[in-house]
């Protein structure tokens, strides 16, 4: 999290492009995040999630391409999240979340999916954990109106 605030704050006329933030874990670490706190720039909670609110100061970088973040924390995330952050980078390419250490929460529906796409034709990689619980068939409606990308 203090990547992103730092990010923030020093950004002035900084064209960012790719990031990417990965942390290795070897079989024999076992990693138990410190219980979170309500002040999400608290310093004990830096290390417990990557939720919404810590990603967003990134949406000023339009031009971003390419976002690989894999740590061992939770990542936490809903459409609402989703959406804003992808509204903001309509160049992206790359998108990928805990592809290794994985989420524990999945909040991230077709719906968001879908808007994701709509937000980011040129997206290729994609690697989000989504939830599936409520689609149990395909809608004859269209609800995605037609959303296609043939590019991933």
């Amino acid at each position: 999290m203090a990547f992103f605030c730092f990010s923030h704050r020093t950004a002035s006329g900084v064209k960012l492009q790719h990031i990417s933030l990965e942390c290795q874990m070897t079989h024999s670490t076992i990693y138990t995040p410190p219980p979170p706190t309500d002040d999400p720039f608290d310093d004990a909670s830096f290390h417990t999630g990557i939720y919404g609110n810590i990603l967003m100061p990134l949406a000023q970088f339009r031009s971003i391409e390419t976002l690989i973040i894999d740590v061992m924390c939770k990542v936490q995330l809903t459409d609402g999240n989703l959406s804003s952050l992808v509204s903001a980078w309509p160049h992206l390419r790359t998108f990928s979340l805990n592809n290794m250490h994985g989420w524990t929460n999945f909040d991230i529906t077709q719906v968001g999916l879908l808007r994701m796409l709509e937000c980011c034709p040129s997206l290729e990689t994609l690697c989000i954990a989504i939830n599936t619980n409520a689609f149990t068939q395909v809608p004859l409606d269209r609800p995605g109106r037609g959303v296609q990308n043939t590019n991933i």
